[in-house]
């Protein structure tokens, strides 16, 4: 089992890595088109998933050593149950360290911005809309990293219920 999840972990850090790369050019572009903003406001928040997508794919067996927690079986029958557990888990980090990056970069641009205006930003000088969704994000991250046993009993429940209402004939979920 330790192989799967460390496989599991590689994989993860490996579509981090591939994801933080595509956003590159969009982060060029931005900082050739707008040079009054400083070059770390646009690649700050691009070099920490990337360095964790790096230790992830570097150091697999550490992480998920320590993070996934998994009962010790000494048969070599997966369930399913253990993989929906940890591809819950690593999607939530995945999503923690984009929104933890998200949050550097509003950071950084509101410091900056006001410190060029001099004053408070309004609403139509400053993005909040994207601040309040990346604040959402990373609620919903933390609640996949810390709540990802009790999302996997959900899930079993709501497919029992549906295999237990589709064998009786009815159609309600």
């Amino acid at each position: 089992m330790k192989e799967i999840t460390a496989y599991a972990v590689r994989i993860a850090g490996l579509i981090l890595i591939v994801t933080t790369l595509v956003k590159f050019p969009v982060a060029i572009y931005a900082y050739t088109t707008q040079l009054e903003n400083s070059i770390a406001a646009y690649f700050l928040p691009l070099l920490i998933p990337l360095f964790i997508g790096v230790l992830l794919f570097k150091f697999p067996t550490s992480f998920s050593d320590k993070y996934i927690n998994l009962p010790s079986t000494t048969e070599h029958i997966l369930n399913t149950d253990q993989y929906l557990y940890i591809g819950t888990i690593l999607v939530g980090y995945i999503l923690l360290f984009y929104s933890i990056s998200d949050i550097v970069f509003h950071v950084s641009n509101y410091y900056y911005l006001k410190s060029a205006s001099g004053g408070e930003l309004t609403i139509l000088a400053y993005d909040y809309p994207a601040v309040i969704a990346t604040v959402a994000e990373l609620v919903f991250s933390l609640a996949l990293v810390v709540k990802a046993k009790y999302l996997v009993q959900y899930i079993n429940a709501q497919n029992k219920k549906l295999l237990t209402s589709s064998s009786s004939g009815t159609d309600n979920p």
